[in-house]
């Protein structure tokens, strides 16, 4: 039986894909103690590096962006931390 992926699945998928082709950066908002706020990916430039504007971005409902952060990390991928208020 084909396994079928999520909404949440294939979205983290699809920006897996375009942060190891050099098309999107993800960002990852979180307090000083370490809780997550939201995730922001930005598309760049490619030529240039440049962020040109956000693509995707999500706050932290059921604790979805812990998930993002494993596996961008287990993927390679060092998203930017932005430190935030809490």
């Amino acid at each position: 039986m084909k396994k079928v992926n999520t909404e949440y699945e294939e979205t983290m998928i699809w920006i897996i894909s375009l942060t190891l082709n050099g098309e999107a950066i993800p960002e990852i908002g979180k307090t000083e103690n370490g809780r997550y706020k939201w995730l922001k990916v930005w598309r760049i430039n490619r030529e240039t590096g440049e962020r040109q504007d956000i693509i995707f971005y999500a706050t932290n409902f059921d604790d979805r962006i812990g998930k993002f952060d494993q596996q961008f990390f287990k993927n390679g991928i060092e998203p930017e931390y932005q430190i935030v208020l809490d």
